[in-house]
């Protein structure tokens, strides 16, 4: 069973699957959209583990960043700095789409701080060419003076949920249930005079980025990651084999998994045994080399 998690030097709110049989503590960094929740069906599968995974900033129930702030991908460094330097040894980053993208940098910028990185089905953040980056500029600045449409109500779950699979085939409820649960908080209707829901979620993470990084600085920051990396791609996932493997080839140590299932493959508990199989197994080799 997992513990709420606060971590008050950087506001980061989580869940917590405490194990005392951990010597390596492990951060969670889930996708876009998504929060904490997204590994509450694999961590309690890496039972040998602590793992805390984190609603990184505008998502869960983690606190939105200030009104002059953004959510570039690499904005998330600063706080997960703050959480990891904490526990005073190195510790393992297991992430899931965005997240791979913020363990990236963290993992380039600060490879002190890591024993090892998992990739779910990840190979580095979206980018823009060169010449196409005062365009992107453009598109940033203009999206952030739209008028924000306000978060959705819905009268209960079932309704938040149903607009959650809509956007997806590959999910079902029982797998995407705990992500939208936590995404969720209460709001009185002042008109009606009665309860609804709405997305907890920032609205501005749905907005144009200002900037992007060119193929050639995602590759070279991938370069810079020291620590071993294990990258699982989801066989029926959004990563193509042949960019998978060439993005993430540039890596020094870098290990390379393919595991039936989606995009969300680590929440499908038909598919996930697999996946946290190969990272326990992964662990133990990395833990291994250090004793």
């Amino acid at each position: 069973m997992s513990q709420p998690f606060f971590d008050p030097v950087s506001g980061l709110h989580g869940l917590d699957w405490h194990s005392q049989q951990a010597r390596v503590p492990v951060i969670a960094l889930h996708g876009w959209l998504d929060n904490a929740a997204s590994f509450s069906v694999i961590a309690p599968m890496l039972s040998h583990h602590r793992i805390i995974a984190v609603d990184l900033p505008g998502h869960g129930k983690s606190p939105w960043k200030s009104i002059d702030a953004d959510y570039a991908i690499w904005g998330y460094t600063d706080v997960l700095w703050q959480v990891c330097q904490q526990f005073g040894q190195p510790i393992h980053l297991l992430s899931h789409s965005m997240g791979s993208a913020v363990a990236m940098f963290l993992g380039a910028a600060f490879p002190e701080l890591l024993a090892s990185v998992v990739m779910l089905d990840a190979a580095g953040p979206l980018t823009t060419p060169e010449d196409r980056l005062a365009h992107q500029l453009r598109e940033g600045v203009l999206a952030q003076q739209q008028a924000l449409r306000p978060s959705r109500r819905f009268i209960d779950f079932n309704q938040a949920l149903s607009a959650r699979l809509r956007g997806s085939s590959e999910l079902t409820g029982d797998c995407i249930s705990p992500v939208v649960e936590r995404n969720l908080r209460s709001v009185v209707d002042t008109e009606a005079g009665n309860g609804e829901l709405e997305w907890s979620t920032d609205p501005r993470l749905r907005l144009a980025s200002h900037l992007r990084l060119t193929e050639s600085q995602v590759r070279a920051t991938l370069a810079a990651i020291k620590a071993p990396v294990m990258a699982i791609r989801a066989a029926d996932g959004l990563i193509p084999e042949a960019m998978f493997k060439d993005r993430l080839g540039v890596i020094d140590d870098c290990r390379f998994v393919e595991c039936p299932g989606h995009h969300h493959f680590h929440l499908d508990a038909s598919t996930a045994p697999a996946i946290a199989d190969c990272i326990a197994a992964f662990w133990l080799e990395v833990e291994g080399e250090g004793v």
